[in-house]
């Protein structure tokens, strides 16, 4: 109770726990790679792939206390191409192309300061494949004939999937009402041993109310 008598007398009201909602734009990028070396689909040399994503968020306060649930939905879309020869005559090639929302449940704990109050957070985040359109397929080359063999569409990744998150960032506080978030942010999915892994660094930025 002294505590929040003190920094009412600061005119720090902004640091008293309560709900905050608003919402997310970010730049994440998608790191492919195979499960193991002997995955149906691995392919050495994945590349990263950014894309935009959005959404909005809510932040419940876990009682007097710096810390608070962190429950974001946002949406994102994910295009990839790739192909590797595994010998001169023959080869993969992967096909991507989903879109998903994802649902972020995290802890956050929140250092408070007049003007820029830093945090770091971390929990388990839910994935929804709503597009799942995705093929992977084999060739074969003999002198100037290329064969392609018909593609295999699943499963490639999985319509529902589930993961960890770990993040920090900063909150800047216009006034004891709005502020704007900056953060970076580290996520990996759990897979199956034939699936191909998932792992996302995101720069997330947002409007808080």
């Amino acid at each position: 109770v002294k505590r929040f008598i003190t920094l009412y007398n600061e005119n720090r009201t902004y640091c008293f726990p309560s709900l905050h909602y608003g919402f997310i734009i970010g730049r994440t990028s998608s790191k492919y790679s195979g499960s193991s070396s002997n995955s149906t689909y691995y392919i050495p040399g994945y590349t990263s792939n950014w894309n935009f994503t959005l959404g909005a968020f809510v932040d419940l306060p876990i009682y007097s206390t710096a810390c608070s649930f962190h429950i974001e939905l946002y949406g994102k879309r994910n295009s990839l191409s790739l192909s590797s020869e595994t010998n001169q005559k023959s080869g993969y090639a992967i096909i991507l192309n989903n879109v998903s929302l994802s649902l972020p449940i995290l802890v956050r704990y929140i250092r408070l300061q007049k003007d820029n109050s830093p945090f770091i957070e971390g929990g388990l985040v839910l994935s929804k494949t709503i597009v799942n359109k995705n093929s992977f397929y084999s060739f074969n080359t003999d002198s100037t004939i290329t064969t392609i063999d018909k593609p295999i569409y699943s499963p490639i990744l999985y319509n529902m999937n589930a993961g960890v998150s770990i993040g920090l960032g900063v909150i800047s506080h216009i006034n004891s009402k709005y502020a704007i978030v900056s953060e970076l942010r580290y996520t990996t999915f759990f897979q199956n041993s034939a699936i191909i892994n998932v792992d996302e660094l995101s720069f997330n930025f947002g409007f808080e109310f």
